[in-house]
């Protein structure tokens, strides 16, 4: 799966704890989302391992058609799961507008965000840095996945902050950007500069 491992069980354990985990099968899919991401994938190619962790957590999958929100020592919510996602989700993605890791970090309070930038829009986004190698080569079956290609700008909010989305055949992983504060001018400035800034390529 295009996916790392590792960092899935701590998304899935970090929103079961606080936001929520939702899950939900349909058409084949399992999609499960915290409060700033979303993964739909197959269920013929979901990992084993990573099949175990979810139910380490829950105890179970939903059946087909089925939803839920699973929460540390709460009963679990069995409507309106993911109607917060489902009008983003079904977007078409902006597969035009392709970003690039920059060698550029940001420390903000208990994260640490990369800076990606787009050579179309000259702008600059802010992903967690765990979010970097997430989706990649070195995680795909190769027999039966393709290459995952972005993170493509899925949607567009305001000022810097966006949805972005890493997809292959088997997968589709987005998050939020870091939104940009209402009130703090220094850092809406930095961002700004950063907008109109060359910067290296990771890679």
């Amino acid at each position: 799966m295009m996916f790392d491992l590792q960092i899935f069980k701590k998304l899935v354990k970090e929103a079961y704890q606080g936001y929520g985990l939702h899950i939900r099968r349909e058409e084949g899919e399992y999609q499960l989302a915290g409060r700033y991401w979303y993964l739909s994938v197959k269920i013929d190619c979901f990992p084993n391992k990573a099949r175990a962790a979810v139910i380490e957590l829950v105890g179970e999958f939903p059946k087909e058609n089925e939803e839920f929100i699973a929460r540390d020592k709460e009963d679990k919510t069995y409507e309106g799961c993911f109607n917060n996602w489902d009008n983003i989700t079904k977007e078409m993605p902006k597969q035009e507008i392709l970003y690039y890791a920059t060698k550029v970090m940001v420390e903000n309070k208990d994260s640490v965000y990369r800076v990606w930038k787009s050579i179309m829009r000259k702008n600059a986004l802010l992903i967690q840095e765990r979010f970097t190698d997430f989706c990649s080569n070195d995680n795909i079956i190769k027999r039966s996945e393709t290459e995952p290609a972005g993170p493509f700008l899925w949607h567009w909010y305001s000022g810097h902050a966006a949805m972005v989305c890493w997809v292959n055949n088997a997968c589709k992983f987005m998050t939020l950007t870091r939104e940009e504060p209402t009130n703090d001018m220094e850092e809406k400035t930095f961002l700004t500069i950063l907008d109109e800034i060359e910067l290296p390529s990771l890679v």
